[in-house]
Order: C-alpha cells, then structure tokens, then sequence
C-alpha cells in the first residue's frame, strides 16, 4: 500500500516466492500442532496479524488464539503480511508498546 515500501520489497535480494515442498510440509504439520498444543502455551502472548494477509491465515491465527489460555490477538484489517511496513506502523508498534507496559505491569 505505500510505493516506497513496495519498492524497497521488490528490490530486497533475500525476498522470493519460493518455498520446497519440505519447507512448507514442515510449515503446515507444525501449524497443526501448534493450534492442537494451544491450550498449553505456558507464557502471555500477544498475536497480531493482517487481515488481509495473502501468506499466512489469520482465521488459524484467530483459533489459536482462541485456543491460548493468556493471548491477546488483533486482526489489522486491510493489513497484509508485514503489518510493521504498512502505513499504519505506528498505530502497530503503539499497540505492541501498550501490550508490554500492561505484561510489565502484571509482573511487577
């Protein structure tokens, strides 16, 4: 959504669209077990995730989460993959920084 950062995307020599049928068999069985294991992630976790993401789910992201005994989740909508890079960024990292001064806060 910002040309610039599409720019600087396209031009990244470690960005492709390839993927071996390993890699993403590894990739799916361990989302399996991840969204079956939810229930016991022993630690606070905050799941952020575009919603419209083109590589990765963010209904397996919603489940999980649902699934998850201490996770906040938010769904960016009109978000894609890399929510750090949209033009949103800031509203991002301010909710990211707000996640962790509440994490702080219960520990202290």
């Amino acid at each position: 959504r910002d040309p610039a950062v599409g720019t600087a995307y396209r031009a990244d020599p470690l960005v492709h669209s390839k993927m071996s049928a390993r890699l993403y068999m590894g990739v799916y069985t361990s989302g399996l077990w991840a969204l079956e294991h939810a229930a016991e992630f022993p630690l606070p976790l905050l799941l952020l995730h575009g919603g419209d993401d083109p590589i990765t789910s963010a209904a397996a992201s919603r489940e999980f989460a649902a699934r998850a005994p201490d996770c906040t989740f938010k769904e960016w909508p009109g978000l894609r993959h890399e929510i750090h890079n949209e033009p949103e960024q800031n509203e991002v990292l301010a909710e990211i920084i707000a996640w962790l001064s509440a994490l702080v806060g219960r520990v202290s």
